[in-house]
């Protein structure tokens, strides 16, 4: 199944950026990643946060394609150190019984385009999520310096989603893993999706890190990609972080039964 789309009007949007101008104004950091070198303005912040929430809500929506109601959070939590511990979805409601889902999942949103779910590592581990699912919103590039470029309809896309355990391979390491300190950009999606093929078709080993790595290697010394060609985008802020490119994403619509039956189990 190809991603979904889903429709946010103006009100639902101005919901979420109402919640996202309480949000920043209650302690939270001013800080991108963590990263004392990397402050951000009080409109950024906004549009980031905003950018998250809108994507949860479109989440909301897309379960109910599934008889699944999710009880969207917009409660404030105070405190830096206070975090939701990958846990968006607070509550569902199933057949008029509202459960508190034992599944973690984290709603991870980007902008139109976006071919990678990247999660960091400070999000990553027992204690945080099990699943991860990846939103792309159709928003004014602008929008961290004009706020007012956000404050309309807006178009969604859910693409699927991923287990914890599909970020790794059977030795816990991930299949593809970014560091800002190496200065890393993003693989092209194309190459990604390539080299996790060539990999799968090496014989009966499971998928790896290893087998992915050699992969890119053989590709290099074959000419099959130019090396001026490998990677898109800017160099990655975030220090550690693992990534999934969207072809390796959950996005049957029996997948999608597995991850709302798992909500609504109690």
């Amino acid at each position: 199944m190809r991603g979904r789309k889903i429709e946010l009007a103006e009100n639902q949007v101005k919901k979420c950026i109402d919640f996202a101008v309480k949000f920043i104004t209650n302690d939270k950091s001013d800080l991108d990643f963590g990263n004392s070198s990397l402050p951000r303005g009080k409109i950024d912040r906004i549009a980031d946060c905003a950018e998250g929430k809108i994507g949860e809500l479109a989440f909301k929506l897309f379960a109910k394609e599934f008889d699944v109601e999710i009880d969207m959070d917009f409660e404030l939590i105070h405190g830096r150190l206070k975090i939701d511990d990958g846990q968006d979805i607070k509550r569902v409601k199933h057949r008029d019984r509202y459960i508190q889902p034992k599944l973690k999942v984290d709603v991870k949103t980007s902008r139109f385009g976006s071919k990678w779910l990247l999660v960091e590592d400070h999000k990553y581990g027992e204690e945080w999520a099990d699943a991860y699912v990846f939103i792309t919103v159709n928003l004014a590039p602008n929008i961290e310096s004009d706020l007012e470029s956000l404050c309309k309809r807006v178009d969604c896309i859910v693409h699927g989603y991923c287990y914890a355990g599909d970020l790794v391979d059977k030795n816990g390491e991930a299949f593809f893993q970014y560091d800002s300190q190496n200065k890393n950009r993003l693989i092209r999606y194309d190459i990604a999706k390539k080299l996790v093929q060539d990999a799968e078709g090496t014989g009966n080993q499971a998928l790896s890190r290893k087998g992915i790595e050699r992969a890119f290697k053989q590709s290099l010394a074959k000419n099959e990609f130019s090396r001026n060609k490998l990677f898109m985008g800017p160099r990655l802020k975030c220090p550690s972080q693992k990534g999934i490119p969207v072809a390796m994403l959950r996005n049957r619509d029996a997948d999608f039964d597995s991850i709302f039956s798992a909500l609504v189990s109690s």
